[in-house]
């Protein structure tokens, strides 16, 4: 659609270019001609305006330059009536020359018309096309970046999956130790925290067994005995504590966002507390708890599983590990 500047619904321009072709034109005539504004030129050089401003603008604008043009060309240029000219002869020579600038102005400006018409709704599908092209090509990237995340995720989980089978055979150990170094493995693989302990429980306390991740500047308490909430709700009253809980969070007291009891399956005895110091905020959900809740049962089995086994070696009378006599 062309913007350029309107007045009264007709371009600018158009009325500039009428102007200064008639300007022109009367020079030409007072100056070189008779100053009858060519009126015995056959074609009549106003043809050339108004066929020009209809092609080049469209009907509205030719209207202008006809009506232009048949003023320029009567206004005090009426010839006077021969003795033997009817009236139909007369009129006959003074419109025709008008009618014939408004019939082609007309015809080619309405050509002229459903051109620019013809060029804005071609535009304005140019546009739609680009937008389309333009959001195809976002939705383009946006699929490629999905793609991405999914397959790195895909791996992501497949490593976890690795991961989580050989820590799971890490704490599949018949020594203490073995198991304490095997926790630290798995807890990493699966939840995969910045800072986690482990406290085992003795003589009604709990001491930190492993730390992992604290730095000097942490001070979070090694030692729970049973004047503490947090020893009393985990280890005494089997609980699994999750900061996102105001109540737990009031117990938590800023020592960790997740803490659960290391329990004996088969007699529900708490042998330990699993801590969380911090986790990633997007990886505290409901799966992440479960998860906790479920790990906290597997290593308090392991535990419990590689002390019976250790307690019956030591009462064994012959040592499995040499076939000597212990």
């Amino acid at each position: 659609m062309n913007e350029q500047a309107k007045f009264l619904g007709i371009r600018v321009s158009a009325l500039v270019e009428i102007l200064l072709f008639f300007l022109v034109a009367f020079v030409c005539d007072y100056a070189l001609g008779d100053g009858n504004r060519f009126w015995d030129v056959m074609p009549h050089p106003y043809w050339i305006i108004v066929i020009l401003i209809a092609a080049q603008y469209g009907s509205g604008e030719a209207l202008v330059a006809v009506a232009v043009a048949t003023i320029a060309l009567l206004f005090g240029n009426l010839p006077e009536q021969d003795f033997n000219q009817d009236m139909y002869a007369y009129l006959h020579e003074v419109t025709i020359r008008p009618l014939m600038w408004l019939v082609a102005g007309v015809l080619i400006g309405m050509i002229r018309d459903r051109h620019i018409k013809e060029r804005a709704e071609l535009r304005d599908e140019l546009r739609l096309s680009r937008e389309r092209e333009e959001k195809i090509a976002e939705s383009y990237e946006w699929v490629r970046d999905t793609k991405q995340k999914l397959e790195m995720r895909i791996a992501g989980q497949l490593r976890s999956s690795i991961d989580t089978y050989h820590a799971a055979k890490a704490i599949e150990k018949l020594d203490p130790k073995d198991v304490l170094d095997g926790v630290q493995e798995l807890i990493s693989a699966v939840l995969g925290p910045d800072k986690f302990s482990i406290y085992l429980r003795e003589n009604g306390s709990a001491d930190a067994t492993i730390i992992h991740g604290w730095a000097d500047s942490d001070h979070y308490q090694r030692n729970y005995d049973n004047t503490s909430a947090l020893f009393r709700e985990v280890v005494g009253n089997n609980q699994v504590l999750c900061v996102a809980n105001d109540e737990h969070e009031r117990i938590l007291d800023g020592e960790g966002v997740l803490a659960g009891p290391l329990v004996d399956p088969e007699t529900d005895h708490v042998i330990g507390m699993l801590k969380i110091e911090r986790l990633g905020f997007g990886e505290l959900n409901l799966s992440t708890i479960e998860t906790f809740r479920a790990i906290c049962e597997w290593v308090g089995m392991a535990f419990v599983n590689a002390d019976k086994y250790q307690t019956a070696k030591a009462d064994s009378v012959v040592n499995p590990d040499h076939n000597l006599m212990t």
